[in-house]
């Protein structure tokens, strides 16, 4: 889709991805181009070209902090001020 903004989505422990399909899948200026599991290889997964990463979580606990945590400190996914 041209000029969507693209989304990676982590799924934290317990997180229904299907939630996430119904709160992006309607949007046709929104384009999720991957998934990834609370417990696999973040690393590789935000190396992924996108505009975005969306945490996906059903409460919080120490593994979400952890999640953000990565996903901010990850060098291709520094925070633009």
């Amino acid at each position: 889709m041209a000029n969507a903004i693209r989304i990676l989505v982590m799924l934290a422990e317990n997180a229904d991805p299907r939630l996430v399909e119904q709160a992006f899948g309607n949007e046709p200026s929104l384009e999720v181009v991957g998934y990834v599991e609370h417990l696999e290889d973040w690393r590789a997964f935000l190396e992924q070209p996108a505009d975005v990463v969306v945490v996906a979580c059903y409460g919080h606990d120490d593994a979400v902090t952890a999640m953000v945590d990565h996903a901010v400190k990850h060098p291709r996914r520094a925070r633009r001020t």
